[in-house]
């Protein structure tokens, strides 16, 4: 029987290729994953293939430098197995993917899935989209664990050593002209920021 865990962690990120004069200058690659930080590693050891033609190609020969990696959401989900956590962020990739026209528009060769819905009809994969959000189902115990996870509290260490306290990774973005990805990342990878603070646990 699959382990199910108490709660899971998830990230959909971006990677925008930035490279004057080339025709994909600004293009981004959506992907997801389990472990960011491991995923940001792997991006950067260009010895590793790392996805789709069209994006590896540009990596190869531009190298990973030309690359900004971007997070774009942070996915929670408790009371779920593995295998089902990562439907969860496939359906959220392939939504970005859509949203965004990334395989046309894009550096993504495919959309989501980790190359399983190959290149299907933009309508076939809606569907399977919608089937993997909507039969998520939240017992009273899943929402309030998810409730309160929304709830933390962000505490921001600044440059000077003086520290401030916010309700929210937003609030924290917002009081420090930050964006929410940089706070976010900063948060969970336990890094300073550009600017020099350093967001904790409040």
């Amino acid at each position: 029987m699959e382990k199910i865990y108490d709660s899971l962690e998830g990230y959909i990120y971006r990677i925008q290729f930035n490279c004057p004069g080339d025709k994909h200058d600004g293009e981004y690659y959506y992907g997801c994953t389990l472990n960011l930080r491991k995923r940001k590693n792997k991006f950067n050891c260009m010895t590793h293939p790392y996805c789709g033609a069209k994006f590896e190609e540009l990596r190869q020969k531009h190298g990973s430098s030309c690359f900004l990696f971007e997070l774009v959401e942070v996915i929670t989900e408790f009371n779920i197995t593995k295998k089902d956590m990562i439907k969860r962020l496939e359906a959220r990739e392939g939504f970005w993917i859509l949203k965004t026209d990334s395989v046309e528009k894009g550096l993504n060769s495919n959309y989501g899935g980790g190359g399983r819905l190959g290149m299907a009809m933009p309508n076939e994969v809606k569907e399977k989209i919608s089937q993997t959000m909507t039969g998520i189902k939240r017992g009273e115990e899943t929402k309030q664990k998810m409730s309160n996870a929304k709830k933390k509290r962000i505490r921001a260490i600044m440059s000077d050593g003086s520290e401030q306290e916010y309700p929210s990774i937003g609030a924290a973005a917002s009081a420090n002209n930050l964006s929410i990805s940089a706070v976010s990342m900063a948060y969970r990878l336990n890094r300073t920021c550009r600017s020099g603070v350093t967001f904790v646990r409040a």
